[in-house]
C-alpha cells in the first residue's frame, strides 16, 4: 500500500517586503504601527493604513471647542466626513548629502537677499500693511495707479527670482534627500480625522523619520 503525503505550509503576508532602497527607510520600515503597509514605486515611497478613516473638512482656526460623545462624533463623521485612506507619499532624490545641502541654502540665502535689496529699493516697505503682514506673505496696498504699477512691476521681478530658489528635502539621509509629496488622513487646521489615532499614527511615523534621519545642523 503506498502512502502520500503533503505538506501544507502557510505563509504570512508581510507587509512591505521590497528592499524600500535606503536604510534609513528600512529602519523606518521596521518601526511602522501596526496595520500599515509600505512599498516603493520608482522613486516614490508609499505607507499606507489598511484600515481607512473617516476626513471632515472644517475650518479649525479660532474655532470654538466643544465637547460631543465618542458615539456622536462618529455619527457625525459617518453622515459628513469622506471616507479615505491614510496614506503618507514621500519622493526620493540621490546625492542629497551634507554638502549639497549647504550648497543650495548658501544660494537661496542670496536669492533671498537679492529679493529683500529688491524691495527696499522699489520702496515697497511704505505700501506694506504691517497687520495684514504679519502672517508671512507681503500686503501691498497701493495709494494711486503709479504705486499699482511699481507694485506689479516688483512682483514680476520678484517673482523671477524666486524661480532660482532651490527646493531643499524636508528630511535627508546619507543617501537621498527625501521630499514629502502627500499627507492624507492627517489632522490640520482645516480637517479632522475619525478615529484620531489615524492622524496619529502618520505623525509618528514623521517623528520616527525625522530621528531617524540626519539632524538639522548637519543639513
Amino acid at each position: 500500500m503506498k502512502f502520500s503525503f503533503f505538506l501544507l505550509i502557510t505563509v504570512s503576508p508581510v507587509l512591505g517586503a521590497e528592499d524600500l532602497g535606503d536604510p534609513v527607510l528600512e529602519n523606518l520600515k521596521a518601526k511602522l504601527p501596526a496595520g500599515w503597509s509600505v512599498t516603493r514605486i520608482k522613486d516614490e515611497v508609499i505607507f499606507e493604513r489598511l484600515e481607512s478613516c473617516r476626513v471632515l473638512m472644517e475650518n479649525r482656526i479660532n474655532a470654538p471647542m466643544f465637547r460631543e460623545t465618542e458615539a456622536a462624533r462618529k455619527q457625525r463623521f459617518m453622515e459628513h466626513g469622506k471616507e479615505e485612506k491614510p496614506k503618507l507619499v514621500i519622493r526620493l532624490e540621490a546625492d542629497w548629502g551634507p554638502g549639497k545641502i549647504k550648497e543650495a541654502k548658501a544660494k537661496n540665502s542670496k536669492v533671498y537677499k537679492e529679493i529683500e535689496d529688491l524691495r527696499r529699493l522699489m520702496g515697497m516697505e511704505k505700501l506694506k500693511n504691517q497687520f495684514l503682514s504679519s502672517k508671512g506673505e507681503d500686503f501691498l496696498v497701493p495709494k494711486d495707479k503709479a504705486d499699482e504699477e511699481k507694485i506689479n512691476k516688483f512682483k514680476t521681478e520678484k517673482e523671477k527670482l524666486e524661480t532660482r530658489i532651490i527646493k531643499l528635502p524636508d528630511y535627508s539621509t546619507p543617501k537621498n534627500g527625501l521630499y514629502v509629496i502627500s499627507k492624507i488622513g492627517v489632522e490640520d487646521e482645516f480637517h479632522t480625522v475619525f478615529p484620531e489615532s489615524a492622524s496619529r499614527e502618520i505623525y509618528d511615523i514623521l517623528n520616527q523619520l525625522r530621528d531617524l534621519c540626519l539632524p538639522e545642523e548637519r543639513r
